[in-house]
């Protein structure tokens, strides 16, 4: 039998397996900065990078929780890679960082299936939400 969590500020049972989270952001300060709020919520991070193959192997081998997306990631098309990720492992959660989101970006995400769309800087209270969302 697994363990469960209950998260008093929600009132909702957490399921554990989505309580860890994979960062695929270009910028490592921000990966440091979304480190430090993920594990103040209670989350595991097997992983940070800019590396797509590397974050995906980590994505492959979890199949679930939470994947922080930066859309300005080189060398992939982030429609391409949400695409791919919700295919794969559709209980995986997908909040996307983006330095100017419109509002076809938006309506875009959230047709992907795109749980939140975060505008940089982030701000912590974006993040909890995002999170708040998901749990």
């Amino acid at each position: 039998m697994a363990i469960q969590q209950f998260d008093f500020a929600s009132g909702k049972v957490v399921t554990t397996d989505r309580r860890q989270a994979m960062i695929l952001v270009k910028d490592p300060a921000m990966q440091d900065q979304l480190l430090t709020m993920l594990r103040e919520n209670l989350y595991k991070v097997p992983i940070k990078s800019a590396d797509v193959k590397e974050v995906l192997e980590v994505v492959r081998a979890q199949k679930a929780g939470v994947l922080f997306l930066d859309d300005e990631i080189e060398g992939v098309s982030a429609v391409a890679l949400i695409t791919s990720v919700r295919s794969k492992f559709p209980e995986m959660a997908i909040i996307v960082i983006s330095a100017s989101p419109t509002k076809e970006l938006a309506e875009a995400m959230l047709k992907m299936g795109v749980e939140s769309l975060i505008k940089k800087p982030i701000a912590r209270e974006q993040i909890y939400k995002a999170l708040a969302k998901i749990k």
